[in-house]
């Protein structure tokens, strides 16, 4: 099981990246590649809290979705201070 949600989330990541619409904006669209693998290691990371029984993984998952969430937020700021809506 624990396979099939890593799986999950590298192809959520593939398909959400391969879904972007690229604009001429390099910035905006660097952005909109970098929230979304951020969504998915975050999704990935859930996977292995609620699958994972291995303690240093565990701990390793907590600080990636601590990290990502961080990493988004930024971004999304970004995003709001330069009057770019969301990709």
């Amino acid at each position: 099981m624990r396979y099939a949600t890593v799986l999950a989330g590298l192809l959520l990541t593939h398909r959400t990246l391969a879904a972007a619409t690229m604009t001429s904006d390099p910035d905006r669209d660097f952005i909109a590649a970098m929230i979304a693998q951020d969504q998915a290691a975050v999704d990935i990371a859930r996977g292995e809290l609620q699958y994972g029984q291995e303690p240093d993984l565990r701990a390793a998952a907590l600080t990636i979705i601590e990290s990502r969430q961080a990493e988004m937020a930024r971004l999304v700021r970004w995003q709001e201070t330069h009057n770019q809506p969301p990709h």
